[in-house]
């Protein structure tokens, strides 16, 4: 190989390396969540490349070693999208239940919960069902209630509670 075909050699790989990103954007660490019934597992990936206080996450739910619900949170810039704050199954391994915040500190007061229901294997927004919520914590109890903090439609702060399978229950069954 002569001189020019070797400089232009490395020039292409030295521009080459110039486009590939450092490291891996997934994950920076990893939290796992059994179940109770101990079937199932879910794991909180929090990225390390957001340049944010809020990481933002990936929730994957598996049964051994096949993936039943993955969604990222992830935004293109690492500043529009969410982080899990809190996770929880509840006591009767129904519904996997997470808190979020923006990345972008947008919304400050407004921590979105979302809940995986294992019946159907997709996801809601907890708010839809009993108004905006406002604090990051929760708290779950027999047999899938969850407890936590928000707005009612008057829009005073009050403790909210609801039957997460109550809540899915067709209207006429309620």
């Amino acid at each position: 190989m002569d001189c020019v075909n070797s400089l232009r050699c490395v020039a292409a790989v030295a521009a080459a390396t110039c486009f590939l990103p450092a490291t891996p954007s997934w994950p920076a660490d990893v939290r796992q969540y059994s179940s109770p019934d101990g079937q199932l597992c879910a794991r909180i990936g929090f990225s390390k490349n957001s340049p944010t206080a809020t990481p933002e996450s990936r929730v994957t739910i598996t049964a051994g070693a096949k993936v039943v619900f993955e969604r990222s949170y992830e935004s293109e810039d690492g500043e529009h999208g969410f982080g899990v704050e809190r996770a929880a199954w509840t006591p009767d391994s129904r519904f996997f239940v997470f808190s979020l915040s923006s990345s972008g500190g947008h919304q400050a007061w407004h921590f979105p919960t979302d809940f995986w229901c294992r019946a159907d294997a997709r996801v809601r927004r907890l708010d839809d069902y009993i108004g905006p919520i406002t604090s990051a914590e929760f708290s779950v109890s027999r047999p899938d209630v969850v407890t936590t903090e928000g707005r009612k439609d008057d829009l005073e702060e009050a403790e909210l509670r609801a039957s997460l399978r109550t809540l899915l229950e067709p209207r006429g069954k309620r």
